[in-house]
């Protein structure tokens, strides 16, 4: 017969008083307790304890939900759209420097290349004479 706390341990019971707890030790040890036995000081003292953790984490909960409601607070619609926009303006705006250096390129190569072939022409004008 397996006797196993894990065998006989049923989904989380729910153990909020001492008695709770007195009961469930005896069903899974099948074990007697004396309502004053010494064993259940250690479940007050864990009671104790996880009392204060479940505290600590709806003070951290509060504390966490009020720094995200304060950050949605400053990101609303019509600032989410100002910034969108203003993006895009600074992308409309680069493309368009980006397109007036392509052309200038492209006329400084047209003239760099024309120089060079006057240059050249030069060349054998004055070689030929």
């Amino acid at each position: 017969m397996n006797t196993s706390p894990e065998a006989k341990t049923p989904d989380t019971p729910t153990l909020n008083t001492l008695e709770d707890m007195r009961m469930h030790l005896e069903d899974i040890h099948e074990t007697p307790l004396a309502p004053n036995d010494p064993i259940l000081m250690a479940y007050t003292l864990y009671r104790a304890s996880l009392n204060d953790y479940e505290g600590m984490l709806k003070r951290h909960h509060k504390a966490i939900t009020l720094v995200m409601n304060t950050a949605v607070e400053g990101l609303s619609h019509d600032d989410i759209s100002k910034n969108l926009l203003a993006q895009n303006q600074i992308l409309k705006r680069t493309q368009d420097i980006y397109d007036r250096q392509y052309k200038r390129a492209k006329i400084l190569s047209i003239l760099n290349l024309s120089i060079f072939c006057i240059f050249a022409l030069v060349l054998i004008y004055l070689f030929i004479q």
